[in-house]
């Protein structure tokens, strides 16, 4: 009898309040993949310190984007100097 109650319910919902709960379901969805998203984050980047800080052979490198774009990064310094 409890679904037969819930089915009920549902046919009188009206369409608007049917969207404002898919809405709120998917909002609710993109919080939590948000949540797991800063979580995974998170962990990387303690890994990524536990790595540094611990592996002797670990040396800073020039980021992927620049190695790819062959130039570095400019500055404003850089252009105009520093006064």
């Amino acid at each position: 009898s409890a679904s037969s109650s819930s089915s009920v319910t549902r046919k009188i919902m009206s369409e608007k309040q049917k969207a404002r709960l898919l809405l709120e379901k998917k909002r609710q969805q993109e919080a939590e993949e948000a949540k797991k998203a800063r979580q995974r984050t998170s962990k990387l980047i303690k890994q990524d310190k536990y790595v540094r800080e611990n592996d002797e052979n670990w040396t800073s490198q020039q980021s992927a984007a620049c190695v790819k774009s062959g130039t570095g990064i400019n500055t404003f310094r850089d252009k105009y100097g520093e006064n």
